[in-house]
């Protein structure tokens, strides 16, 4: 693959000790992070980076817990293409992700855990998303995720939401300067029971938000509308 690119030159960045799931550069392209397999996130900064290709910092965000989601505020959110999804397709997955939000000046880790962690863009933790009650059986009713996270992101225009989702079935929009949870987004089901939210993703002006099932579907919600109920359109 990296054959094929029309590269003139290239610098190799050293840190993670695994696998790399998760990569995102802020706005301005000064400072990237990375997050993967070997639980933690690394920081670089292009500015003051030296010649061994090294993080100025890095940091295990949960222990035991790949990263699966790190974004900073993106502008281009739908990262799928919706025309050649079937029921029998393997479970829809949109893309491992860490956001930035849209100032550049804070970023969204999640990794396989329920609990996704905020930081600011020196690595420093501002805070930790709450964990719902797994014994609470209306999902809509706890105040967090209850099982492994799977996605995650900022929204694009507003600092202080983002949308996270996870195995067990919910997607959860967050009020991120109060660390908790603004709504519950249950997909609709063809059959009672619980499906796993792959993916998650809002649009490039934030007015929708989409998400990839493990039953090989895609739901799409206006979120200026009643984001709780029957999505705005159902892709399978």
């Amino acid at each position: 693959m990296v054959s094929q690119l029309p590269l003139g030159c290239s610098f190799d960045l050293l840190g993670p000790a695994k696998c790399v799931t998760a990569l995102e550069a802020d706005h301005a392209g000064s400072r990237l992070v990375a997050g993967g397999n070997d639980y933690m996130c690394h920081l670089y900064d292009f500015g003051g980076l030296k010649s061994d290709g090294r993080s100025f910092r890095s940091f295990e965000v949960t222990e035991g817990h790949p990263v699966v989601a790190v974004r900073i505020a993106p502008r281009t959110c739908l990262h799928f293409d919706i025309l050649h999804v079937q029921p029998t397709d393997p479970p829809v997955t949109l893309n491992s992700q860490t956001s930035w939000s849209p100032t550049g000046d804070a970023f969204l880790v999640v990794t396989s855990y329920s609990q996704a962690k905020l930081y600011n863009r020196d690595g420093k933790e501002l805070g930790e998303l709450p964990k719902g009650d797994m014994y609470i059986r209306d999902l809509k009713n706890t105040k967090g995720h209850v099982t492994n996270c799977t996605g995650g992101c900022w929204h694009p225009t507003d600092k202080t939401a983002a949308l996270t989702c996870s195995e067990d079935g919910t997607l959860r929009v967050w009020d991120v300067t109060e660390v908790q949870q603004k709504t519950v987004i249950k997909p609709q089901l063809a059959r009672p029971g619980r499906v796993s939210v792959t993916g998650c993703s809002y649009s490039a002006d934030g007015r929708l938000i989409a998400a990839g099932l493990a039953d090989g579907t895609l739901q799409l919600w206006d979120v200026r509308g009643d984001s709780t109920c029957t999505p705005d359109r159902d892709l399978a």
